[in-house]
C-alpha cells in the first residue's frame, strides 16, 4: 500500500470553470418555459428526451423537487420543442 503525505495550507486553484449549461433550468421559475429549435434532419424525439433527462438530472443535483415537461412545438415555421418548469 502506498503511503501518502498529507499537506495543509496549500490553496486550491481558482477559476476552474465547469461545463457550460445547455439549458436554462437554474434561471427558470414554475410556469416559465423556453423554446428549443431543432435543425432539419435532427431527431426531435432524441433531442426532447435529452432535454428531459438533463432537467431531471439538474433537479436531482440541486436536491429540489422541480418538475419539467417537454413537448414538441411548431411555431412561426420553426420546428422544435418547448420545456416548461411545472414545479
Amino acid at each position: 500500500m502506498t503511503d501518502f503525505k498529507i499537506d495543509s495550507g496549500i490553496p486550491a486553484p481558482e477559476g476552474t470553470p465547469g461545463r457550460a449549461l445547455r439549458y436554462p433550468f437554474a434561471s427558470m421559475l414554475p410556469g416559465q418555459s423556453f423554446f428549443m429549435p431543432v435543425l432539419e434532419g435532427e431527431d426531435i424525439s432524441k433531442r426532447m428526451r435529452a432535454c428531459h433527462n438533463a432537467a431531471k438530472s439538474w433537479a436531482l443535483r440541486q436536491r429540489n423537487d422541480a418538475e419539467f415537461k417537454v413537448a414538441e412545438e411548431h411555431t412561426d415555421g420553426n420546428v422544435g420543442f418547448r420545456c416548461w418548469r411545472i414545479t
